[in-house]
């Protein structure tokens, strides 16, 4: 069946309101807005139910690089840092990525709106191609305005949590700049823009395939929120492994003025990593990402949906 060039149109409701990220048209400013505050909630509302394997995810890719292995495996992980920090400890970091779930998910949804009215065609249908490099640049849009600094500081906060447990959020900024300059905050650029166009680029070409596909030429069908969910797991996996090896190396990069490793460059440190840990080592961390990644990505875009039904007729 070929859907590359069917209607950008998804839920009977959506025809109307809809939004970027699941794959429909917005009726002006208001509406783009109203698209950029439901992304924000439920992007928060994710973030905080899957944050835990994110937390995991970081530490296991900072694994071996003091010299020696610590964790046997995402379990052993997990054990011994709820042993060592308790419970809350696995929400080290987190102020930071809520802060910056917002912005983010509003320049993601906003920017992938903006570049898809613009790719339209004549009849007002969007290509596959035009789709994945809406999703390329929205993700490197969110990238360079949020997600490098947020995440540069989010893998600090957790990795010195260890070393001075009462070390916060302003204490980390503080001393990322006087060390590093300002340039410190966006240590690992390339490699985390590499991660978040490719993410993007994956979850929005393959939601819209999915949803193209269940509505099968009827754009008056209605999707249920677990068949999004569904969808949304499938996306999750797809990018979690697809782009598993640079997220590794963009945690790495990121760790400057630290006493692990340093590398001059990405690819020095990809180098490196082959020598020393082989291809497994590029997807250290990959199970609790993907774990994460299958609640929140699932759950982003079914908030999403239900928030918008409740915008919609304001």
């Amino acid at each position: 069946m070929d859907i590359s060039h069917k209607s950008y149109a998804s839920r009977p409701w959506m025809n109307k309101y809809g939004a970027a990220g699941t794959n429909i048209q917005l009726d002006g400013c208001n509406e783009g807005l109203k698209g950029g505050f439901a992304g924000g909630i439920a992007g928060g509302i994710a973030a905080w139910v899957a944050y835990p394997s994110e937390c995991i995810k970081t530490i296991m890719q900072l694994d071996e690089t003091r010299g020696t292995k610590r964790f046997k495996g995402t379990i052993d992980c997990l054990e011994k840092t709820v042993k060592e920090r308790g419970v809350l400890g696995l929400y080290r970091g987190f102020n930071i990525v809520l802060y910056g779930t917002v912005p983010k998910t509003g320049v993601r949804f906003g920017t992938f709106e903006t570049l898809k009215r613009s790719s339209l065609d004549v009849e007002g249908e969007l290509s596959n191609t035009n789709r994945f490099l809406c999703g390329f640049l929205a993700g490197i849009a969110e990238a360079i305005f949020v997600v490098i600094p947020v995440e540069t500081i989010k893998t600090k906060l957790i990795f010195d949590h260890k070393k001075d447990p009462k070390k916060g959020l302003f204490s980390i900024v503080r001393s990322i700049i006087y060390n590093e300059g300002f340039r410190g905050i966006y240590r690992g650029a390339s490699s985390t823009i590499v991660r978040q166009a490719s993410n993007n680029s994956i979850r929005f070409f393959i939601m819209d395939y999915l949803n193209e596909a269940y509505r099968a030429g009827d754009p008056n069908t209605r999707i249920p929120f677990l068949a999004t969910g569904a969808f949304g797991v499938i996306a999750a996996f797809a990018s979690v492994y697809g782009n598993a090896p640079v997220d590794l190396l963009k945690t790495r990069m990121q760790m400057r003025n630290t006493n692990l490793k340093e590398y001059n460059s990405t690819w020095e440190c990809a180098v490196d990593v082959w020598k020393q840990e082989g291809i497994k080592g590029f997807y250290k961390g990959s199970a609790a990402r993907f774990f994460r990644s299958c609640v929140e990505v699932p759950l982003t875009f079914i908030f999403y949906d239900a928030i918008m039904e409740v915008l919609a007729p304001l």
